[in-house]
């Protein structure tokens, strides 16, 4: 075994740092390639999965709705009609979370390695050793306010043409804030876990979760402002529909389409956001801020139904158990109480969030113009005895991209030698730096309907489809890298590349998609309905070296950097689809969907995947060689069931419904690269409305009636890295109408 770092180090400590040697930290399962062998740097090491931490939370959560909608209709004559109408809404989230941690990146000698137990992933199912205890909490809320306009204008210029004008304007700001506090115990305790049926349940010597003086050690609080964006977006569209005298064409089709899509992400000195962090003050005892802001509790039954029993079991040194301390609950405290009494212990402390700015590093600011047309024809003939209708056209996509940011203000110092170097502004200054990128895409459509008889149909289409990136992927933030060697007599020599985050010039991901259907109609209120679906799509993103101009110091220099752009690998997508509902003359009725679906795309986890890049030149090089398989498409799931039950009489209306997915793939980290796996699961909804008049409508909405639990899987299936039981959700409202 390896004694130097891990599991089985000689000395205690972080078992991701090496004991001797060149003493290197944050080590753990190396997959990036050893040139001299071709293989991963820790190829035939032995590994298990081991978080820095294992924790429970207790989360009270809110969420408050509220919207206002206006519509109104005017019709001057009947070849005019007028619709106008705007939405204002806001949205708040809000989370009280409670968090028991148990530390467990330390390696105890002669325990942690000897008595570890692993399933055959690599899974841990039995550790042991001596680490840290934390009772720590966060506080957070999430505003979203929503305002959007619209005009819509039809008119009818003669029998046979009608124009369509659309104008539409919408706006979305957000903000999180976030308070996140941390009291620890002042030294390591012996505790071990084992895996449960769905989690692990703790076992602790001689130590009382309960009690809120084993946690009075470096308590801490954090206040972050992040996520603070602005999006808005103005479009404009005109359609024209013309109707043609013909056998086979009855109608042309077409329309321009213009919008400007701006979106705004502050940035400031921490992450996404800005943070103010506080730690208490040597003058004010940990006790006295504990004991002042504890509360009970807030949950009876915690983790109930997914616990095989008590969470957390309290021994003595004989191993008898200890009641106090053994259960499902800690000594928790009001989080807002225990940030104001923590930064209030510091002379110039002051609760407050920190503001963000618009002139900052991490600041992204994207502007999205679009241009697009399009032409389609509507055709309905008979063809070999049965009637054929559909349409085929074409749309023009024409995008420009403009992503402003920031970076810090330098200058090129000249030596007595000639030599250049990079010096940062003393008034710390930053420049605007702007970059961007376009496309057009052509995307043609056909569609297909084929009348069998009276009560079957068949259904073809092929169409082409564009996805586009996220607007926060199209950031612009960029440093320079300089030569370190003290030999630049040039600013082509002293700038040898770049570093950042963001491709304004990310192009979208394209596909193309074909289905065929067939539906068989019984009767007015029975459809059963099969359908084959086919999508070819290039798949994703990878690492990629391109070259970016620059101008410094009046001089035009060309310079490497590697960053994600769109791969021309392409993937495919297979699925059969199959849904059947009826409803019976006294208002009960019934829905069944089922989907299957097989891919062959492949997602590499960032760390422990098969990573590539390619240099300017098109060459791909291996950069690790991974110890997982891959993942496919996110969110991706082979199988989906739903059924309803519902009853439909009057204003009255109710359903009961179920829902089925088999587990799927789901990025996680801020950048989306790491592999995480939410296990298959079946979820009960029940939902009912009634309309009192004409005016007044309330609804009732159930969401997971019996409590299924959601868990997640790190890295690999089989090895858990969080489950969360939500428990049912009951949901109220009361709508008006004029």
């Amino acid at each position: 075994n390896n004694t130097n770092e891990g599991f089985y180090r000689s000395s205690a400590g972080d078992c991701e740092d090496q004991v001797s040697g060149d003493k290197l930290k944050n080590q753990g399962y190396q997959a990036k390639i050893d040139p001299e062998t071709g293989k991963a740097e820790s190829d035939g090491t032995p590994y298990a999965w081991t978080g820095s931490s294992r924790s429970f939370r207790q989360n009270e959560t809110s969420d408050e709705r509220d919207a206002m909608f206006f519509a109104l209709q005017y019709q001057p004559s009947a070849d005019w009609d007028v619709n106008i109408d705007a939405q204002i809404s806001d949205r708040t989230q809000q989370e009280a979370r409670h968090d028991l941690i148990f530390l467990q990146k330390r390696a105890t000698p002669g325990v942690t390695g000897p008595t570890l137990v692993t399933n055959d992933v690599g899974g841990i199912l039995h550790w042991e050793g001596e680490e840290r205890i934390e009772s720590a909490g966060e506080q957070f809320s999430r505003e979203e306010n929503y305002q959007g306009y619209g005009i819509n204008i039809e008119h009818t210029v003669t029998d046979r043409l009608t124009v369509d004008l659309d104008l539409a304007y919408s706006k979305t700001e957000r903000e999180e804030l976030q308070i996140s506090n941390r009291g620890r115990t002042s030294s390591q305790t012996f505790f071990s876990w084992d895996m449960g049926d769905e989690i692990p349940h703790f076992t602790l010597t001689d130590f009382d979760v309960t009690d809120i003086s084993n946690f009075t050690d470096s308590l801490r609080t954090r206040l972050d402002r992040e996520n603070v964006r602005e999006n808005e977006v103005i479009s404009a569209r005109l359609d024209f529909d013309y109707a043609l005298d013909g056998n086979v064409f009855t109608s042309v089709q077409g329309g321009i389409r213009t919008s400007e899509m701006t979106f705004l992400q502050y940035g400031g000195g921490q992450g996404n956001g800005s943070r103010n962090e506080f730690t208490l003050d040597s003058g004010t005892e940990a006790l006295d801020v504990l004991q002042g802001c504890q509360i009970d509790f807030p949950e009876s039954g915690f983790l109930s139904s997914v616990s095989d029993g008590d969470i957390v079991t309290n021994v003595d040194s004989d191993g008898n158990v200890v009641a106090s301390g053994t259960g499902s609950s800690w000594a928790t405290y009001d989080n807002v109480c225990f940030s104001q009494a923590v930064a209030g212990s510091n002379v110039d402390g002051v609760f407050v969030y920190p503001e963000v700015e618009y002139e900052n590093t991490g600041t992204i600011d994207v502007t999205e113009k679009t241009t697009s047309v399009y032409l389609m024809a509507n055709y309905d003939t008979e063809m070999f005895g049965k009637f054929i209708r559909g349409n085929f056209g074409l749309r023009i996509v024409d995008t420009e991209v403009t992503s402003i940011g920031f970076r810090n203000s330098f200058d090129v110092v000249t030596s007595d030698t000639g030599v250049l170097s990079l010096v940062e502004s003393d008034n710390g200054s930053l420049d605007k730096i702007k970059s961007g990128g376009d496309y057009t895409k052509y995307l043609p459509s056909f569609n297909l309907v084929i009348d069998y008889s009276e009560d079957i149909l068949f259904r073809a289409g092929i169409y082409r489809g564009m996805s586009r990136a996220d607007p926060s992927d199209l950031g612009y933030s960029r440093t320079f890298e300089e030569d370190k060697e003290g030999t630049a007599t040039s600013i082509s020599d002293l700038l040898v590349g770049v570093n950042g985050s963001g491709n304004p010039d990310t192009q979208p991901l394209m596909s193309w998609n074909y289905d065929a259907a067939f539906e068989w109609y019984p009767n007015e209120d029975s459809i059963l309905a099969l359908s084959l679906y086919y999508k070819q799509f290039n798949g994703g993103f990878q690492q990629q070296t391109v070259i970016e101009d620059f101008t410094v110091a009046g001089e035009t220099v060309s310079l490497p950097i590697t960053n994600s752009v769109t791969s021309d690998d392409d993937s495919e997508i297979l699925g059969l689809e199959a849904s059947f509902s009826y409803r019976w003359d006294n208002g009960i009725g019934m829905k069944f969907g089922y989907n299957y679906a097989d891919t062959d795309f492949e997602f590499q986890d960032s760390l422990y995947g098969d990573t590539f890049t390619t240099d300017v030149d098109g060459n791909t090089t291996q950069l690790k060689d991974g110890i997982i398989e891959s993942a496919s498409v996110p969110g991706f799931s082979k199988h989906v069931f739903s059924s309803q039950l519902y009853y439909q009489i009057g204003g009255f209306d109710t359903a009961v419904i179920y829902k089925y997915r088999s587990e799927y793939f789901q990025p996680y980290t801020t950048n989306g690269t790491r592999l995480r796996y939410v296990d298959g699961v079946g979820v009960w909804e029940m939902r009912a409305s009634y309309k009192i008049d004409e005016h007044f409508r309330v609804k009732a909405e159930a969401i997971n009636l019996f409590s299924a639990p959601k868990s997640q899987d790190f890295f690999v299936e089989g090895n858990l890295g969080e489950v969360n039981d939500y428990g049912p959700r009951l949901f109220l409202g009361l709508s008006y109408k004029l």
